[in-house]
């Protein structure tokens, strides 16, 4: 399904798409909001907030949940979204 995906050359905005995470853009779409699936799976429970914790950085390549703490780049979310 996404064979099609080179992680080499892909930046994290690139993958959230590919992954059709519901993005919200942030101070003036520098930054990106979604939800966060590690909350789902964490003490926290689901993230029941609309727009989501979980923020990405396309300038840094990396994203960070303030919720549960949970954080990494292009690779940990091609990881766990794909298993």
């Amino acid at each position: 399904m996404y064979q099609n995906v080179d992680f080499n050359r892909v930046n994290i905005l690139e993958v959230a798409t590919k992954m059709k995470l519901q993005l919200h853009p942030i101070q003036g779409g520098r930054q990106y909001t979604t939800r966060c699936w590690s909350c789902e799976s964490s003490s926290y429970g689901a993230d029941t907030n609309p727009k989501g914790h979980l923020t990405i950085r396309p300038d840094k390549n990396v994203f960070r949940c303030p919720r549960c703490g949970y954080s990494g780049g292009v690779w940990t979310m091609a990881n766990d979204l794909l298993g």
